[in-house]
């Protein structure tokens, strides 16, 4: 009777929430036509993106995507739900969540509550509702296919509000395997006062070891516009970039240090967990814009292959300063599933 009880309550939510996002997509419709034609172009976009970065040495603008340097192998631009699903594996956890691995407190669902795609947008939301044992529900992604040395490019938005983790890394997914081969943060953030990106690998003594390249943030606000983010990674080494601006270079010039693919790339948005400190978070909760946006992913290889340089990309270290907006579907999105996880806390509180 418990495992009848609990499907139906899923089920009900499930229903419930499908006119709610019916509403939510004529809305979205709507607003992004208007984005469409606006004047506001992809030139304008990229320099004002340019203005979100305060160098800290002196370092000329750099582009490194041209027809000379890499060509585009792989992308997800989120234009079709079959090719999505082609694309990606979508967890999703029944009775049992394993909290990411980092105790967090959420199930990973394959609901349209906390995935869906929007004219060429992937939304990933958490939500504060009772699902099973657990009183949050988010999502996580990972391609189904390995990537090797190349240049990986993502351009989302992150949320706002407290307890929530975003995460964009490559792994292999075998325990023993990612220990040998490693492991690449492209990009965490945790709602405080950095971006967390770093390299995971083991010397040749087979000690677990880190590099931890994080970002300081002067304005949380910027996180919640688009920014494109990723690495350029060969034999040698890696670098981290976001928008133009790249950080220092990651060698790989000794055998206590070594990264080799392949990859699988994971995206995830998750609730609490060990990077938050606190485990009694339910009644806590003040959440602006609980989902992670994803425009596209892209992956580019070297037109001469592995032994591609990265020594003509600049020395750049540099901070978050400024905001700039360039969608507004990341408000309607947000009000939405504002609203929604407001309703749920409400529903659940009189439950109890």
């Amino acid at each position: 009777m418990m495992r009848e009880s609990s499907h139906h309550q899923t089920h009900l939510i499930h229903q419930n929430s499908l006119v709610a996002f019916s509403l939510l997509y004529l809305t979205l419709k709507i607003v992004i036509d208007a984005t469409n034609s606006s004047t506001t172009t992809e030139q304008a976009t990229m320099q004002a993106l340019s203005n979100d970065f305060e160098s800290e040495t002196n370092c000329s603008w750099h582009n490194p995507i041209s027809n000379e340097t890499w060509r585009l192998i792989w992308s997800t631009e989120f234009k079709s739900e079959k090719k999505f699903q082609n694309e990606w594996i979508v967890e999703h956890e029944i009775n049992q969540c394993n909290g990411n691995w980092v105790e967090q407190v959420h199930c990973n669902t394959n609901r349209s509550e906390n995935i869906k795609i929007f004219d060429g947008f992937l939304m990933l939301a958490a939500m504060k509702e009772r699902y099973f044992q657990n009183e949050f529900t988010a999502a996580s992604i990972t391609t189904r296919k390995f990537f090797s040395y190349g240049r990986y490019e993502i351009r989302a938005s992150n949320p706002m509000g407290n307890f929530l983790r975003t995460s964009v890394f490559t792994r292999n997914p075998s325990e023993s395997y990612w220990h040998e081969n490693g492991q690449i943060d492209l990009f965490s953030f945790v709602q405080g006062t950095r971006i967390v990106r770093g390299v995971h690998f083991a010397d040749s003594r087979n000690h677990y070891q880190s590099d931890d390249l994080s970002l300081s943030i002067l304005n949380l606000e910027t996180l919640h516009n688009f920014l494109t983010f990723g690495i350029e990674w060969n034999r040698q080494g890696l670098r981290f970039f976001a928008g133009s601006n790249y950080g220092p270079l990651i060698e790989f010039n000794n055998q206590s240090k070594y990264l080799k693919p392949f990859h699988q790339i994971r995206m995830q948005i998750g609730v609490g967990g060990i990077f938050f400190g606190e485990k009694n978070i339910l009644n806590k909760i003040d959440w602006k814009c609980p989902s992670f946006l994803i425009d596209y992913v892209r992956i580019y290889e070297p037109f001469d292959g592995e032994n591609h340089s990265l020594e003509e990309i600049p020395e750049c270290q540099f901070r978050i300063i400024d905001p700039f907006r360039d969608h507004q579907l990341i408000d309607a999105i947000c009000l939405e599933k504002r609203q929604k996880s407001t309703e749920d806390g409400l529903n659940h509180r009189q439950r109890a």
